[in-house]
């Protein structure tokens, strides 16, 4: 088994109980990201990619640490890649998304994981859906320019 299909083992056993906010498994996110992800990047790094995509939410969401990720052989530019992709306690958005910017492999990921969460937002006018796609607008804004 290689380090992508070991993230993916990871990925759909540490968020197979978790939902989404519309009820959907929580899973169909981290899969969309990766697929991105394999659309997206040239063959070479691919691999890199696709394991940051399918674990992108694993830290912050579940009880994983980056130890464990190491532990598991996921390759340690992955495993720190998704650390920044983690949002730390009383971090503001801004300077989670200011850190991201620093890392290639997180940068590119974090904009698909957004394109996704977009994708995903009931288009309902709610006050709370337009602030969230007003969010994602920024940050996708900050991450591609």
């Amino acid at each position: 088994m290689n380090f992508v299909e070991k993230a993916e083992r990871i990925a759909r056993e540490a968020h197979k109980r978790q939902k989404r906010w519309n009820g959907e498994p929580y899973i169909i996110h981290p899969e969309a990201v990766a697929e991105a992800m394999r659309i997206r990047i040239k063959e070479s790094f691919l691999d890199d990619y696709m394991a940051t995509a399918w674990l992108h939410d694993v830290i912050e969401d579940c009880n994983i640490t980056v130890i464990n990720l190491l532990e598991k052989n996921i390759p340690e530019n992955v495993a720190l890649a998704v650390l920044t992709l983690t949002k730390r306690k009383n971090e503001s958005y801004l300077d989670y998304i200011l850190r991201i910017r620093m890392k290639e492999l997180s940068r590119l990921v974090k904009i698909e994981d957004i394109f996704h969460n977009m994708y995903s937002i009931p288009k309902d006018g709610s006050e709370l859906n337009k602030t969230r796609l007003q969010r994602y607008e920024l940050a996708k804004y900050m991450l591609e320019n």
